[in-house]
């Protein structure tokens, strides 16, 4: 601004104060701006500010008005509001975007032409070169020295107002690139510091990440044992109903009602079965029976399973799956899948929910989706759900969703959770459609 015959050693004071409350380098290197234009502080038209990278000074802040036209205006503005220094200052760190901050980006400099120019000294129209940059040939060139290097340059011009740079401004001037030299050199500092701290929190993060990792694979191991004991237990009782069941039923007639019901047994008997052995063989890789099957009778299995527990629980079951669709896979194991979809889908909506099993066809694939009612699945909790060991529940391994991934994976598809239509979790199975080869599907 014009007619400011610059700050005094108390206002310097001041200025130095809120300088050193800045901690961020933008907000630091607007601030010293700031205090250069401001009718208050030096009362410069436009003051440019370059750092020190490497070899090279660098365009980091312009500020100032862009034209004759713009300084009326701003200056017109200043007046009428009455903005003070200390506000100017405060709202330092706001972005604001103009031709001479774009412009400034655009200067580099290297350090060797400006040799000799580098010491506590205010020139005057010094270097030469730096006129053609400004479009002015009065201007005050600053150093801004810290402890040992020099760390910035500050260019001030009052090319709008034409005042002249006194002696009174030259000799404020190197008091208060001492001030800025220091500020700027904190706030380099304390931005090294903050990286060096986010590097030491993302190494952190990374260690929790691997003792997590270690406890997982710990608990695999108990597991692994555990299992081997229970169902060393469990097989033997398994067989024996699985046995009796088989003679009962060719003791039957064909077509007595009996037999729908021992049907259902032996397929749970199976179930029990295929479960130890998946739990048990966790840590193995899953290898299903290949070969092409009616993707409905699958699920209708699962749902004759289910189907006494949720007609007491009152639940409300839509099926749309088409005949005739085809999957390529193992049916003791996808039954399992769905199995495990449609038992954490009626555990999630509860009495009186509804449940809503559908499939769609796509070009390559078919995409089997298990919608609740329930509560469904915290964003937070989208990319750990399928993970080993993780629950929500109070009882329970949190086994079931890992298993049902690694068959899902096993057949070449994959699963998805999502929001559902019905207001809960929409687990999405994807399958490749039948007739593919074994080997396809395995890569």
């Amino acid at each position: 601004m014009g007619g400011k015959e610059g700050p005094d050693i108390r206002d310097l004071l001041k200025i130095d104060e809120f300088l050193h409350s800045a901690l961020e380098l933008d907000q630091a290197l607007c601030r010293i701006l700031t205090a250069l234009t401001a009718g208050e502080g030096f009362g410069f038209n436009r003051a440019l500010l370059l750092l020190r990278k490497g070899e090279y000074f660098e365009g980091e802040k312009w500020i100032g008005p862009v034209s004759h036209e713009d300084a009326a205006r701003i200056w017109e503005e200043l007046e009428r509001k009455k903005i003070t220094l200390q506000e100017m200052l405060e709202q330092c760190g706001e972005k604001r975007e103009n031709v001479l901050s774009k412009k400034a980006k655009e200067i580099k400099i290297h350090y060797e032409k400006l040799q000799g120019y580098l010491e506590r000294k205010v020139r005057i129209g010094e270097p030469e070169f730096f006129s053609e940059i400004l479009g002015t040939r009065e201007f005050a060139f600053l150093p801004l020295i810290g402890r040992e290097n020099c760390t910035g340059i500050i260019l001030a011009d009052n090319i709008y107002s034409g005042k002249k740079i006194e002696e009174i401004d030259v000799n404020m001037l190197e008091f208060y690139g001492a001030i800025a030299g220091a500020v700027i050199e904190r706030a380099l500092l304390y931005t090294e510091l903050r990286k060096e701290k986010e590097r030491y929190e993302q190494a952190y993060r990374k260690m929790k990440e691997l003792q997590e990792s270690t406890r997982r694979v710990e608990r695999l191991a108990a597991l692994g044992e555990a299992t081997a004991m229970i169902a060393h237990e469990l097989r033997n009782p398994l067989v024996i109903i699985g046995g009796y069941t088989d003679y009962i039923m060719k003791k039957l007639e064909p077509g007595e009602k009996l037999q729908e019901k021992l049907k259902v047994i032996k397929r749970t008997v199976r179930r029990l079965e295929l479960a130890l052995m998946n739990l048990s063989g966790y840590l193995k890789d899953v290898s299903p029976g290949y070969r092409s099957l009616p993707l409905s009778s699958v699920i209708q299995d699962t749902l004759l399973i289910l189907g006494p527990e949720m007609e007491k629980m009152e639940i409300e079951v839509e099926k749309e799956i088409p005949e005739g669709l085809t999957v390529w896979g193992d049916p003791e194991l996808l039954r399992h899948v769905f199995l495990n979809l449609l038992k954490n889908a009626v555990e999630a909506c509860g009495r009186g929910g509804r449940i809503r099993i559908w499939c769609e066809e796509r070009e390559n694939e078919f995409v089997v989706s298990v919608d609740d009612s329930g509560p469904g699945v915290k964003r937070e909790d989208v990319e750990e759900i399928f993970k080993p060991f993780f629950s929500r529940k109070s009882s329970g391994l949190g086994l079931g969703l890992s298993i049902v991934k690694k068959i899902v994976d096993a057949h070449g598809g994959r699963i998805e959770v999502k929001e559902s239509p019905l207001g809960g979790a929409s687990f999405q199975v994807y399958l490749p459609k039948g007739g593919e080869d074994e080997e396809n599907i395995a890569r």
